[in-house]
């Protein structure tokens, strides 16, 4: 059986017709891009042209110009950061540690005009711990050169209000010198 039409296969029909479809679906994007773009653009033309331009009297700088040079800093503070390691334990590394004992002695010896000490509580003591440790006269010690430095110096402490479980001695020590 011939017949007069040729063949054609549905899957390819099926396409075309999905092609077709296509076809204006595009052409209606690529129109609603191109208004958008088109109405920044006059939306940045009228904010440039409505905005006043900033005029300065100063001359631009130019490559010639010298900038003052930064005065060095005279100023002899410096920062180390201080952790709390316990007594004898030793870090793998070739940084080394001051104590906090140590620390707090190199800031009190540099100390001129105050030293100021903020703090959640103080159990500097034995008495205050309760304790019979031998590592308590670092805080003793620390605690003695406060009460020296304030005859001379301006020595300031916030702490949190203690309970009444907690010792004040120190604090009384402190305060009385």
């Amino acid at each position: 059986m011939k017949s007069d039409m040729a063949y054609n296969q549905l899957a390819d029909m099926e396409w075309r017709r999905q092609d077709n479809r296509k076809a204006p679906l595009y052409s209606r994007c690529v129109i609603a891009l191109a208004t958008v773009a088109t109405v920044l653009l006059a939306a940045m033309a009228v904010y440039n042209l409505l905005t006043p331009r900033v005029s300065s009297s100063h001359p631009a700088p130019s490559s010639s110009l010298l900038l003052p040079q930064a005065e060095s800093c005279s100023d002899p503070c410096k920062i180390v950061l201080v952790e709390s390691i316990p007594e004898g334990l030793e870090f793998n590394s070739s940084t080394t540690h001051p104590s906090i004992f140590q620390t707090w002695l190199n800031l009190m010896g540099e100390a001129r005009s105050s030293v100021d000490i903020a703090s959640f509580y103080w159990t500097l003591t034995n008495k205050d711990t309760g304790t019979q440790e031998p590592t308590a006269y670092q805080g003793e010690t620390v605690l003695k050169k406060l009460v020296e430095l304030s005859g001379k110096l301006s020595v300031r402490i916030a702490v949190n209000t203690p309970q009444q479980s907690q010792p004040q001695d120190d604090l009384r020590l402190l305060n009385n010198s």
